[in-house]
């Protein structure tokens, strides 16, 4: 079994941004929103933290315990309207009684870098351009990296989210492969994933699946972070790594992690660019 590796990725990938970052007049600057407390985002904004402070990025953050409705989309408009901010994210989960989508349809699509805006749904979805989810990004750079020859093969995706599942199904649609998108509660989930030449998980249930379901020879994608007993771990628990039948793993710890970090690296100055373009034709 080979590992597929996102933390030398993600080194390689960061230092190749950060030459490229230094040359830049002005440097791309990224608002985070945050709502609550949340220990998994905790750890992932030290992650963003660390990867800003390194490419040369700034970050603008916002955090609350708690917030209205009107008070986050007077906040979200306002950073619309800075021309130095070039990029906006929302920390998930918020609250309840706030309505994501709404949400997420206040901030500008040019500014949208999770791709989770209305607007550029339907532009991925048309071929038009716009932002994948970073998670996405993050699995399908990991993908071609290693050269994983995926063209026509039989894939599963156990997640049906917006985030994670639709439009990795989408992605692997068009590589020809047939797809199945699966859930925790699908029945006879191991009729699927037996079958399967390409398994992607993201359930949020630790070990929920054991690498002895898996057909032999197959690739098998851990985007689940989950905590058990104190620690973190993804969906897939490894029973035995030397005697193991798959080909090729991503761990959720060390594989599709630091990708995913690397992916945000990647839209943030994809932003910067398109955001810039837009503030000079206003000039002109």
């Amino acid at each position: 079994m080979e590992y597929l590796d996102g933390k030398n990725l993600q080194k390689k990938f960061l230092t190749e941004i950060k030459e490229f970052v230094s040359l830049l007049g002005i440097k791309p600057v990224l608002a985070i929103i945050s709502i609550g407390e949340n220990k998994a985002n905790t750890i992932f904004f030290k992650q963003i933290k660390k990867m800003t402070e390194f490419v040369g990025y700034e970050i603008e953050y916002y955090h609350y315990e708690d917030i209205s409705l009107n008070t986050l989309l007077e906040l979200i408009n306002k950073l619309n309207k800075v021309p130095k901010i070039t990029s906006i994210m929302i920390e998930l989960p918020i609250p309840k009684h706030l309505p994501l989508q709404k949400v997420r349809n206040t901030i500008l699509p040019t500014k949208d870098i999770e791709g989770m805006n209305d607007k550029n749904k339907i532009k991925l979805k048309n071929g038009e351009g716009g932002y994948l989810p970073n998670t996405v990004l993050g699995t399908i750079m990991l993908l071609e990296n290693y050269a994983i020859n995926i063209c026509k093969k039989n894939v599963v995706i156990i997640n049906r989210s917006e985030t994670i599942g639709i439009p990795l199904a989408q992605y692997f649609l068009k590589q020809d492969c047939t797809v199945t998108v699966c859930h925790s509660q699908t029945s006879n989930l191991e009729d699927y994933i037996k079958n399967a030449d390409i398994v992607v998980t993201a359930t949020g249930k630790p070990h929920f699946l054991s690498d002895k379901q898996f057909k032999e020879n197959s690739t098998i994608i851990d985007i689940g972070i989950n905590y058990l007993n104190g620690n973190l771990c993804g969906d897939v628990a490894l029973s035995d790594e030397q005697n193991s039948k798959i080909k090729y793993f991503a761990k959720s710890i060390g594989g599709v992690g630091p990708m995913t970090i690397t992916a945000l690296a990647y839209s943030i100055l994809k932003s910067y660019y398109i955001t810039k373009e837009d503030i000079d034709n206003d000039k002109s």
